[in-house]
C-alpha cells in the first residue's frame, strides 16, 4: 500500500510532530489494516519511507477524527480545531475536495511508526 503526503506534512512525520493522519475512507483505503507495512511517499519528490500502521480508527466526519485526538497531532501548523477541519476539508479528492465527500465514505485516522533500518 501506498500512500501520498504534500511535503509539509511528509516532512512533520519525519521529523515527529505531526502524529495522525487523515485519508477519506474509499475503497483503497478500506484495505488498510493493523499492523500494515506501508509506503509513505512525498508527492513533490522522490522521498519515501516505510511505517508500520499502529492505530486505525474510522470516522463519519472529518472534525470528529481530529477532534479525538487533537488538532494539534493531525495539523501542527494549524492555530485551531475549526481551522485543521478546514485545512482537510479543502484537500483535493479527485475533482472535489474532502468535505465533498466525507459523508459518502467518512475518513480513515491512522497512525504509523516510521520503520527504521
Amino acid at each position: 500500500m501506498k500512500l501520498y503526503l504534500d511535503t509539509l506534512y511528509f516532512d512533520y512525520v519525519i521529523i515527529g510532530i505531526q502524529k495522525y493522519e487523515i485519508f477519506i475512507y474509499d475503497k483503497k483505503n478500506q484495505s488498510i489494516k493493523l499492523l500494515d507495512n506501508i509506503e509513505i511517499i512525498d508527492k513533490n519528490s522522490d522521498r519515501k519511507f516505510n511505517a508500520t500502521v499502529t492505530e486505525l480508527s474510522y470516522h463519519k466526519y472529518i472534525i470528529n477524527a481530529i477532534e479525538e485526538v487533537g488538532f494539534e497531532k493531525v495539523l501542527p501548523n494549524a492555530i485551531s480545531l475549526i481551522e485543521a477541519v478546514k485545512l482537510y476539508g479543502d484537500l483535493s479528492y479527485g475533482k472535489k475536495k474532502y468535505r465533498d465527500v466525507e459523508e459518502e465514505y467518512g475518513v480513515l485516522r491512522i497512525k504509523f511508526q516510521i520503520i527504521t533500518s
